[in-house]
């Protein structure tokens, strides 16, 4: 089924947010954040039914490998609170007619195991050559609010519209009868394996303290 859903944030340090490790967690490899020493290790999860390192034209070749670019990233940000990345998080269609990005987790229901998603992970500087630019493409920046003490991307419905828009377009181009379901807009916040898919839950408390 096709949704609108649209998750957008920042990763950020002041919430001990690191680029390298949310690259590594997205190509499900190892990588060594250079900054820190860490070394964040995904190759045993499952893998992504696709990865790939979008760069601009002009922009080094060297930037296509994970480890490179968003150490670069990293090194571009001397701010401890920084921000490092912005990620979004697009719902994406279960329909057999098309093939997809990152395969759901297993569950017991029929929308658990129809949570197909893409994670969008964009650098917060535009690359120059063989370099970052030394300022940050704010032209880029979505509205952020503060609400609860959280922020919170405010035009994060719009995004959503866009995406369902983007999704019927899509459809429409390539003669498929697909469009996104008007009646679920709201898709359940991806939270990672079943265990964690109970809102409120221990497990979930831990992880978002942890965040």
């Amino acid at each position: 089924m096709a949704i609108q859903f649209a998750r957008a944030r920042y990763i950020s340090r002041s919430t001990g947010g690191n680029a390298v490790r949310s690259a590594a967690y997205n190509e499900r490899t190892a990588i060594t954040a250079e900054r820190t020493g860490e070394l964040f290790h995904f190759s045993h999860r499952d893998q992504p039914a696709h990865h790939e390192v979008l760069l601009p034209a002009g922009a080094d070749g060297r930037f296509a490998n994970s480890a490179v670019l968003w150490n670069a990233a990293e090194a571009a940000e001397r701010r401890k609170d920084a921000q490092v990345a912005r990620e979004i998080v697009l719902a994406l269609p279960a329909n057999t007619e098309l093939t997809v990005v990152h395969a759901p987790h297993e569950g017991e229901s029929d929308s658990e195991r129809a949570n197909w998603h893409a994670h969008l992970l964009i650098t917060t500087r535009r690359i120059e050559g063989t370099k970052f630019a030394t300022k940050k493409a704010r032209d880029l920046d979505p509205e952020v609010r503060h609400a609860g003490g959280r922020a919170v991307v405010a035009d994060g419905e719009v995004w959503g519209e866009l995406w369902r828009d983007h999704q019927n377009r899509y459809f429409l181009e390539h003669g498929l009868s697909i469009r996104v379901d008007p009646a679920a807009t709201h898709a359940q916040e991806h939270i990672g394996p079943v265990r964690m898919r109970r809102v409120g839950s221990e497990i979930v408390e831990r992880a978002e303290v942890i965040r």
